[in-house]
């Protein structure tokens, strides 16, 4: 996986490893309010897995692996800042949310 910083020209600045398949779906974490989430990032792979990611961090913070076929997209939600979805292969939409406990 590559973090592209923004600069004149788009340059490699660190690879991170955590996906075992390409990634489909990159979504930076964007929703506004009083903590700041804006390190945090979400992956998708077509190893079906979700993986939670921190700027501060060179591994994932948690892996998601409740998916029934390749994930090709994941998405923060603009408003809810725990909440993310996803989407398999098999069209299966997952809603997650980080507040609850994820076992």
């Amino acid at each position: 996986m590559l973090i592209i910083k923004p600069l004149p020209f788009s340059v490699c600045v660190e690879m991170l490893e955590g996906h075992h398949g390409p990634i489909t779906g990159i979504h930076c974490h964007t929703a506004a309010g009083p903590v700041d989430f804006s390190h945090l990032f979400l992956t998708a792979s077509f190893d079906w897995t979700v993986k939670l990611w921190s700027t501060k961090n060179n591994k994932p913070l948690y892996s998601f692996e409740d998916n029934s076929d390749y994930v090709y997209d994941v998405m923060w939600s603009p408003v809810h800042p725990a909440l993310f979805a996803c989407v398999d292969g098999l069209g299966r939409i997952d809603l997650w949310n980080l507040n609850n406990d994820t076992e």
